[in-house]
């Protein structure tokens, strides 16, 4: 495994960077799926912007990922 899997250390917003790139997907594509812009989820991703639950939530649909067990 990758140090960037198994290290715990990383904000939620790399995390959510990490998961997108597994999963295949930009930015715009994860945008799209939440109604948002691509500049808003490098906001999130990059921690310039506090992640709210709900938009946790919105995250973890979008991804198609359970957040607790993730993040």
């Amino acid at each position: 495994m990758r140090q960037e899997d198994t290290n715990s250390t990383f904000s939620v917003g790399k995390r959510i960077r990490i998961i997108r790139k597994r999963k295949g997907m930009s930015q715009e594509d994860l945008a799209e799926k939440m109604f948002t812009s691509k500049q808003m989820i490098s906001a999130y991703e990059t921690d310039k912007i506090d992640i709210k639950v709900s938009v946790l939530k919105e995250f973890g649909k979008a991804l198609e990922i359970y957040m607790a067990g993730r993040l």
